[in-house]
């Protein structure tokens, strides 16, 4: 057995010992080199422009998607200031309103008032000349029957004009007492 080993060391020397032909060796290197060199001519440049043209594609997508992001996010600032901008419009729009319904309010009120005040005045002048009306006929009532009364009493008849002047000349007196 050992002279078996030392005669194979002595002919392969150290690939012999490990028990690789040298011949079989250098074909198999060259074999390898040549198919290194057919696939680093024919097979790996469509396949590193295929993975280029991949990863440009995926760099692509990536940036769109961070553009799309970002001009997401502004859209969505620009909505949420629209919608403060309209929030504050339409608070303002309110205050407006309830301003407007209340000095609307407050004039129809005036109004209301003034024109009460106005019905009364026409009523107390109304009133006025009504009772200045039936004073008159009251007094002119009084007087002709206080110039019958008196006609009775004295038994004739005493001068129209007298008459009247005597009693509204006593009436007269009567009311500023």
């Amino acid at each position: 057995m050992f002279t078996n080993f030392a005669a194979e060391q002595a002919s392969g020397g150290l690939l012999g010992a490990l028990g690789i032909d040298g011949r079989l060796f250098v074909t198999q290197l060259v074999a390898f080199l040549v198919l290194l060199a057919i696939l680093k001519k024919w097979v790996y440049p469509p396949i590193i422009r295929s993975i280029d043209k991949r990863q440009e594609s995926l760099d692509a997508t990536v940036k769109e998607a961070s553009e799309a992001r970002k001009a997401l996010e502004k859209a969505e600032a620009k909505a949420d200031e629209i919608l403060v901008s309209a929030r504050k419009e339409a608070d303002a729009l309110l205050a407006r309103s309830n301003d407007a319904t209340a000095s609307a309010i407050q004039s129809a009120e005036t109004k209301a008032k003034e024109r009460a005040e106005q019905i009364v005045a026409d009523a107390r002048v109304t009133l006025d000349a009504d009772l200045r009306k039936a004073q008159a006929l009251l007094r002119k009532e009084a007087v002709s029957l206080v110039a019958a009364a008196t006609e009775k009493v004295i038994g004739e008849k005493v001068d129209a004009a007298k008459d009247v002047k005597l009693i509204e000349s006593a009436l007269q007196h009567e009311a500023e007492r």
